[in-house]
This record gives structure tokens, sequence and C-alpha cells, in this order.
């Protein structure tokens, strides 16, 4: 092989294994700077993610206070704890109270976004579940005895 032969393979050499290791450092580099920005856009997303949260939750829990100290949702949930029974039990009377009950605390939520909310007596039973604004209350009138 010709000494010009040689050089021209040791230049064609010497220029590849200079451009594989450019694109091997811009190849690190550019993956470096990507995880980098990715990773603040998500400690972003996460902290505004944590912000609404708490922000959802503060104004849960001050409506929640709310209708814990109506006098009216109080006393209609503390007759049916005293008188509710299911063995002799008046559909007319307390059916027509979890129904008022359940638009008062309907109403009493206002526009918040809330799904899903069950009162409970004191035996742990579900009185009203307001679900998706469906509202439904337990009724015991079918096992009457």
């Amino acid at each position: 092989m010709k000494l010009q032969s040689k050089l021209l393979i040791l230049q064609i050499s010497t220029i590849s294994i200079a451009l594989f290791l450019m694109w091997v450092s811009a190849n690190y580099y550019f993956e470096k700077s990507y995880k980098e920005r990715e990773e603040k856009l998500l400690r972003a997303s996460v902290a505004n993610l944590e912000r609404r949260l708490k922000s959802i939750e503060n104004t849960l829990e001050e409506k929640s206070i709310r209708l814990t100290k109506d006098d009216y949702i109080v006393s209609v949930v503390n007759l049916i704890n005293r008188y509710q029974n299911i063995r002799d039990y008046d559909a007319i009377l307390f059916d027509e109270e979890k129904k008022k009950l359940a638009l008062e605390i309907y109403q009493k939520l206002g526009f918040i976004n809330i799904n899903h909310i069950t009162v409970f007596d004191k035996q742990k039973r579900p009185l009203i579940d307001i679900n998706n604004n469906i509202i439904k209350i337990s009724t015991y009138k079918d096992t009457q005895e």
C-alpha cells in the first residue's frame, strides 16, 4: 500500500473518530439538558398540583365545618339518630326529612366540584348519598315487620 493511501485512511479514521466523539458528547449534553428540563417541568407540575389539591382541601374543610355548624342540618341528623327505628320505620316522616336534608346540603355546598357526599347516622348507616348530582336516600320502609 502506498503512503498516500495510508495517509488517506488515517485521515478518514481520525475524522470518523472525531465525529463519533463529538456525537457522543453532544448526545450526552442534549440528553442531560433534556432530563434536567423535564425534571424541572415535573417538579413545577407537582408543585402546582399540590397547590390545587391544598386549595380543594381547604374549600372542602371550610364547607364541611359550615355544614356541621348549620342548625338545620344538625337538628335533622339528630332527629333521625334519636327516633329512626328500622323495625318500625316511619317512611312518611323520615324519608321526607332525609330528602329535605339532602337538598339543603346540596344547596349549601354551592357550585364546588364535589362528586360524592354521604351522610351517616350514629350506627354508621348511610342516611343520604349525593353522587354526581344524583341524590339517594336510605329508606327502610320495606324492612318493617
